[in-house]
C-alpha cells in the first residue's frame, strides 16, 4: 500500500500492489477506508474487480478528490490510517493497513515547502544503521523541546523503524542522496547528469 497526497490539488491516491501466490486464478475487489486520528471513517473507495492469474503481480490505483481536515506538519503529527480489504465473491480474503500523513513536500526555487509553507530545515544526524526496532528509540527525541525539526539519515541505511518513529513524532526525514560520494566516471558522472539527475 502506497498513499500519495496532494494539498495543492486536494487529492489522494492509493497504489495497491496485489499478488496471487496461489495456484489458481483469483478475482478480488479492493475496498479502502480512510480513518482520521480518532478512528472515524472519512473516505471510502471501492475499486473494480481485478483478475490475478497464479504467480502474477498487479498494481492498481484508487483515488478521489479529498483534502484531510488535519494536515501532517513538523511538530503536528496528524496521522490517518488507510485500511484495505480484498473481497472475493463478497467475502473478505485479505486485509492490510498503513498509517500516513496528509502532506505535500515541494521545492520552489531555493525554498523547500511543506503544505505550501516555506520550511527552514534544522537537522540532527542519524548514524546508527543496524536496522532493528530498538534503533528507532535511540539517538533522537521528537518532541516540542527538540532544537531540530528533521533528521538526516546516513550511509544509505533508511531504517523503516526510525522513519515510522519520526512520522509519529512530527519529525521530517532527509534520506542521504545515494550518489553523494560517487561523483566519478564510474558511478554518477556530472557530464551525464541529464541521465540520472531527473530521477534524483
Amino acid at each position: 500500500i502506497f498513499v500519495r497526497t496532494s494539498v495543492s490539488t486536494k487529492r489522494i491516491e492509493v497504489d495497491l500492489e496485489l499478488t496471487n501466490d496461489g495456484n489458481r486464478p483469483r478475482t478480488v475487489q479492493p475496498e479502502i477506508a480512510i480513518r482520521d486520528p480518532m478512528g472515524t471513517v472519512q473516505l471510502t473507495l471501492m475499486g473494480k474487480p481485478v483478475e490475478l492469474a497464479p504467480g502474477t503481480l498487479r498494481t492498481v490505483t484508487l483515488g478521489a478528490d479529498w483534502l484531510a481536515q488535519h494536515l501532517w506538519a513538523a511538530g503536528l503529527p496528524n496521522l490517518y490510517r488507510t485500511e484495505v480489504r480484498l473481497l472475493e465473491d463478497g467475502r473478505e480474503r485479505d486485509r492490510s493497513a498503513v498509517s500516513f500523513g496528509y502532506r505535500e513536500f515541494a521545492a520552489k526555487g531555493i525554498d523547500f515547502t511543506l503544505n505550501g509553507r516555506r520550511q527552514v530545515l534544522l537537522r540532527n544526524s542519524w548514524l546508527r544503521h543496524d536496522g532493528g526496532p530498538r534503533d528507532s528509540m535511540l539517538g533522537f527525541v521528537c518532541d516540542e523541546t527538540a532544537s531540530y525539526n528533521c533528521i538526516r539519515l546516513h550511509l544509505g541505511f533508511n531504517n523503516p523503524h526510525v522513519i515510522d518513529q519520526a512520522d509519529r513524532s512530527g519529525m521530517m526525514v532527509i534520506p542521504e542522496f545515494w550518489g553523494w560520494y560517487a561523483n566519478s566516471d564510474k558511478h554518477f558522472p556530472i557530464a551525464q547528469a541529464q541521465t540520472w539527475l531527473p530521477n534524483a
